[in-house]
């Protein structure tokens, strides 16, 4: 009997023994699915880690092997990642950045959105998602703590940028600009305007970027290195000709050509001549694109700009052209052909007698565009280039002379 009691008793702590680890098992599967769809959602156990329902803060021990393992997990991950095992990195990123969690939020927003702009380059759209969602968490979070500061903003914002969060970033450098405006910071200011310019350059928004960069011109030059207003104004031109605003645009451009001669830069000054000659062009205004184009003529030629020149005067003889100015056209291709002949550009030779034989043959000047054709064939030859068509506009011209 006494055998048969010890015999049952064993039988059951044997039992209670398997269904213990039956429900061990189902607990670090539970675990590790939550995991997979979630890895920086929620607390995650980890050897280097106090079990999740001990909360403590951890030792300073604790905390150096924790970086040390940062450490290792980087190289390892970095490994993965340049023998195409991109899955097998972010797995290690992902533990990297729940140990991050265990230690530093600063640090962990840091590394968020590093790691983030590694999934960003990499195009791991599920792992982006990750990240930002959990970025975003800990804005939510901290907002409702009442922790938001300005240096969490800012790191906060940089993380957004790293992962193309682009609303985001522009959501929290418009509160720090709001800031910076109530503590009368203007350097501060004018620091997150460009940057939030910048955000909507690459979303595309030009009308809001244009609106940043409009109210960053009004600093007083005073506060504005030379280089940013050098670059406010060149975003300004860029962005109304993406939005087919030539007026604006000519406006801005006579702003840069104002610095530019500030600060005697006159080689920058004949290219936005030749822009401006463009837009005018673009409005109907013949007359101030001439007059732009000849601008920009005189300061090629001062500064020795032969392609600048060059392409100016190209311009300029179709314009004369088009508006049935042909002696002019007749003058401005000539000085295109000295030009080139200058610069020994033999392409450039040949087009700039293809194009005044052209002229020729509209004023039913035979004589004069058979001359031209057959100059501009010889240079043709020269080149192996092009040579059945000088020659079919030769015979066409021969059969008029004739």
């Amino acid at each position: 009997m006494f055998q048969i009691k010890l015999l049952t008793r064993n039988l059951v702590i044997i039992l209670f023994g398997f269904s213990g680890i039956v429900v061990n098992i189902n607990s670090y599967s539970v675990v590790a699915q939550t995991e997979a769809s979630e890895p920086l959602a929620i607390p995650q156990n980890d050897p280097l880690l106090p079990p999740n329902n001990i909360n403590r803060e951890l030792s300073p021990l604790e905390k150096k092997r924790i970086k040390t393992e940062i450490e290792t997990l980087e190289i390892e991950a970095n490994s993965q990642l340049e023998q195409g095992q991109q899955k097998e990195a972010f797995n290690i990123w992902f533990r990297q950045l729940r140990l991050y969690r265990a230690i530093s939020l600063s640090e962990e927003i840091i590394a968020l959105g590093r790691v983030g702009e590694i999934a960003w380059q990499n195009n791991r759209g599920q792992e982006l998602k990750v990240i930002t969602q959990r970025l975003d968490s800990i804005y939510q979070e901290q907002k409702t703590n009442n922790n938001v500061t300005a240096k969490l903003l800012n790191i906060l914002g940089t993380s957004a940028q790293q992962t193309r969060n682009l609303d985001n970033a522009i959501a929290i450098y418009n509160t720090l600009l709001t800031q910076a405006r109530q503590a009368d910071n203007i350097q501060l200011e004018q620091q997150y305007l460009e940057t939030i310019g910048k955000l909507y350059l690459d979303k595309f928004d030009y009308s809001q970027a244009a609106n940043i960069y409009e109210e960053l011109l009004t600093f007083n030059s005073g506060d504005i290195t030379t280089t940013a207003t050098e670059e406010y104004l060149s975003n300004l031109i860029d962005i109304y000709r993406y939005n087919k605003q030539p007026q604006k645009e000519i406006i801005v451009k006579k702003q840069l050509i104002d610095y530019y001669q500030a600060q005697e830069d006159n080689q920058k000054i004949g290219k936005l001549k030749v822009s401006l000659g463009d837009d005018y062009q673009t409005l109907g205004e013949i007359e101030l694109a001439i007059e732009s184009y000849q601008e920009a003529i005189m300061l090629g030629q001062s500064f020795q700009q032969i392609a600048l020149t060059s392409e100016t005067l190209a311009k300029l003889g179709r314009l004369y052209q088009r508006q049935e100015q042909y002696t002019l056209a007749i003058a401005t291709y000539q000085q295109l052909l000295d030009v080139q002949k200058q610069a020994y550009n033999s392409y450039g030779v040949m087009n700039a007698y293809d194009r005044l034989g052209r002229v020729y043959l509209i004023l039913e000047d035979y004589e004069q565009a058979f001359t031209a054709f057959t100059q501009g064939l010889e240079i043709a030859q020269s080149l192996n280039y092009q040579v059945g068509y000088f020659t079919d506009l030769i015979d066409q011209v021969e059969m008029k002379i004739k």
